[in-house]
């Protein structure tokens, strides 16, 4: 019981390996939740990007009439190049399926986020005359 009245308290060593341990395990455990923060953020703006794409689509299967006006219509073959004034482009190419029986649609819609570096790009086929 002789450590119980041991008054020496900590040496300048133990205290050293101490504080290292704790600034390694900081920094380790700082680079994982940083890493998981940006990983999340990109995801949700990736959704949010997905979620543009579908209601664009949704817009154009209620109606095509004067698509070509939209300002965010471009050829099939810009359809990828970002515009700096938006962040969607979408193209609509005429198309004709089996036999000539099925006319309608291809429609591209893309939606660039993460400052245009990245694009979600969903392509739809929406029938009717053409």
């Amino acid at each position: 019981m002789k450590w119980l009245h041991n008054n020496k308290g900590l040496t300048l060593v133990e205290l050293l390996v101490a504080m290292s341990v704790l600034v390694i395990l900081t920094i380790a455990f700082t680079a994982f939740f940083g890493q998981n923060i940006t990983s999340i953020s990109e995801s949700g703006q990736k959704s949010k990007a997905t979620a543009e794409a579908e209601k664009k689509l949704e817009r154009l299967h209620h109606s095509m009439d004067d698509y070509d006006s939209d300002p965010e219509y471009v050829s099939s073959e810009n359809v990828l190049t970002k515009n700096p004034n938006r962040d969607r482009n979408f193209s609509v190419d005429q198309v004709t399926y089996v036999d000539g029986e099925i006319q309608g649609y291809k429609v591209t819609v893309v939606v660039f986020y993460k400052n245009g570096e990245r694009h979600v790009t969903m392509t739809s086929f929406i029938e009717g005359g053409t």
